[in-house]
C-alpha cells in the first residue's frame, strides 16, 4: 500500500504522497 517499489523501501515521493494525503484528510 505504502511501498511503490519491489524492494519495499519508502521513497521520497512516497513520503510526499503520504504527507499530501494526511493534509487532505485533516482539511476535511
Amino acid at each position: 500500500m505504502i511501498f511503490s517499489n519491489d524492494l519495499g523501501f519508502i521513497t521520497e515521493v512516497d513520503l510526499e504522497n503520504l504527507q499530501s494525503k494526511l493534509l487532505s484528510l485533516e482539511a476535511e
